[in-house]
């Protein structure tokens, strides 16, 4: 994992040995196979499995499971893949892809954010990823999403729409201690928390308070934007 002043991420690589166990889940069938070989996990992510999807996105980025070698365009269209099927998926369904979904954007962000073996940095593409995570109430988002925020990394700047985030991403990792993202969101080990507020006047701080107060996640999943 690269050193970054971003909440770490944990892709979990013993996922590789979990995914025989998994299912995945259509936009419209719920559950539709279980991942006994690396055949069935390829075909579930192709036919609407967002879990498979995220799961391959994570083999690819890390080099280890069930894929040959490390391949960061290949991990980019799993984790894109997980997306869209979230932007098909009824109402009704959605639980079964939001959680594959949403981690599936943040990985997005993170890589775009930083690029990686042949993925361009982007910062503007790492800031519209990590904001579809965070908006569907993904506290690993949130928390970076208001890092780019606080280091001017957005255009325009906002620190009060930063705070909100931060705000957000601390209320779900208050007193927690046993997983290590929540214990870095929690702590804030690089200080982008401290750093924004102190440069905040105490109306955008109201403000920002009034804002993550109000706030309520959102549910729907829009297509991504045309590449240019």
């Amino acid at each position: 994992m690269k050193t970054s002043s971003r909440l770490p991420v944990f892709l979990g690589l013993g996922a590789a040995i979990v995914a025989w166990c998994s299912l995945a889940y259509s936009a419209d069938q719920g559950p539709i196979t279980n991942f006994s070989t690396p055949a069935a996990l390829f075909r579930g992510a192709s036919e609407g499995g967002a879990n498979a999807a995220l799961l391959l996105g994570r083999m690819y980025e890390s080099g280890s499971g069930t894929v040959a070698g490390r391949s960061m365009e290949a991990a980019v269209y799993w984790y894109t893949r997980a997306t869209q099927i979230a932007e098909v998926t009824p109402k009704k369904d959605m639980v079964y892809v939001n959680e594959f979904a949403r981690e599936a954007a943040h990985r997005l962000g993170f890589i775009y954010e930083y690029g990686d073996q042949g993925i361009p940095k982007d910062e503007k593409l790492a800031a519209y990823w990590y904001l579809k995570a965070a908006e569907k109430g993904y506290y690993p988002a949130q928390y970076n999403l208001g890092a780019m925020y606080a280091q001017n990394l957005i255009t325009p700047p906002n620190d009060v729409e930063g705070y909100k985030w931060f705000l957000l991403a601390q209320r779900q990792t208050d007193g927690c201690t046993f997983d290590p993202q929540c214990r870095f969101v929690t702590a804030d080990p690089p200080g982008h928390i401290k750093r924004l507020r102190a440069r905040m006047t105490p109306a955008q701080i109201a403000e920002a308070e009034r804002l993550f107060n109000a706030w309520k996640p959102i549910s729907l999943w829009l297509p991504a934007p045309a590449s240019d």
